[in-house]
């Protein structure tokens, strides 16, 4: 059988990287591809980019559609193709030039179902080392495996590192639900092709060059955002898969619990720099943390996995204590009290 692999682009407002995003396609050592480029109702030259390009090459198409979200771009773009596998590409980062080829080559050799390979990094100017999805192992590995460790930490949560068969993609049930998912909305897409893959394979290649959002060390958060990082959807959607997994032991809820407490202790680190403005400080102070974290979560805040410093700030913070905050981080916010 030839294998021939869809790249699937959501579009939106992308004009500054497009280009390069799309000739990294066309740069293909091997031509079995096929590309599709969602436009996410973009108001930029966004749509027009896409268009010429279609019009040169037969094996590049455009949806143009309502801005719905890089997740509903992606559905329509997967549901468009017609080849066995898709991977995604997002529309200011770029392929390796050999990227088509390494991952025909690993479904062939593996007969894999979901092909998992690295990335490198582009900050500024400098391409960063690839860093493996895991430097223990590579080939064939048991779903179990990733699941494990899709629960534990965020290594394996993006899905533009990953050629996924084409159905498992179309009937992933959350494409049908709309459900706006802001953080670890990778995640969540990748649970249901996971749950159905038989043979999944890790390549060592660096095949995705991804780029870092500029001026992150300058950006300011708004209380939103804050809250939003706790990813508490995702981990709702995680938790539902876990059980269908049966990986409901007191060692998964702990990995799980972990990766989530360490998310709190990241908003207390930003909530301590010049990034956040008082207002927001104040509104995320005010939060109700533990009538919103999940009691499958709460009841794991004592992970001993936790450093004691982490888990200073996690009480710190859920608890309100932001006279103690301040004094602590020699700040000088103010002191908010829980209504």
């Amino acid at each position: 059988m030839e294998y021939i692999i869809t790249v699937v682009v959501p579009v939106y407002n992308a004009e500054k990287y497009l280009n390069e995003c799309i000739q990294s396609v066309l740069d293909q050592s091997d031509p079995r591809w096929n590309l599709i480029l969602v436009d996410d109702g973009s108001s930029d030259l966004s749509a027009e980019i896409c268009d010429t390009y279609a019009k040169s090459d037969k094996r590049i198409s455009v949806i143009h559609k309502k801005n719905e979200g890089a997740i509903m771009a992606r559905r329509d773009g997967f549901l468009a193709s017609k080849t066995e596998f898709c991977i995604s590409l997002d529309a200011d980062d770029y392929l390796a030039n050999n990227c088509i080829q390494k991952i025909i080559a690993a479904i062939e050799t593996y007969q894999a179902d979901i092909v998992i390979y690295s990335f490198s990094s582009i900050k500024g100017d400098k391409i960063l080392p690839g860093v493996p999805p895991l430097l223990d192992v590579q080939g064939i590995v048991e779903a179990d495996y990733v699941k494990g460790k899709l629960i534990s930490t965020n290594d394996y949560n993006s899905l533009c590192t990953k050629a996924i068969r084409s159905c498992y993609l179309k009937d992933n049930p959350l494409y049908y639900q709309k459900e706006i998912i802001t953080i670890g909305e990778d995640k969540v897409q990748f649970l249901y092709p996971l749950t159905r893959a038989k043979r999944i394979a890790i390549i060592p290649d660096a095949l995705y060059f991804y780029r870092t959002a500029e001026g992150s060390m300058t950006h300011i958060y708004t209380a939103e955002k804050l809250i939003d990082r706790m990813g508490l959807k995702m981990i709702d959607y995680l938790y539902v898969y876990m059980q269908k997994w049966q990986k409901i032991s007191s060692g998964d809820m702990l990995a799980m619990s972990t990766m989530f407490w360490r998310s709190i202790v990241g908003i207390y680190n930003i909530l301590q720099s010049s990034r956040v403005k008082e207002e927001d400080y104040k509104a995320v102070c005010e939060y109700d943390f533990c009538e919103n974290i999940p009691n499958y979560i709460i009841s794991y805040w004592h992970c001993p996995t936790l450093t004691c410093k982490e888990k200073m700030k996690i009480w710190l913070l859920v608890s309100h204590h932001t006279r103690l905050m301040s004094w602590l981080n020699g700040t000088k916010r103010g002191a908010y009290q829980c209504n």
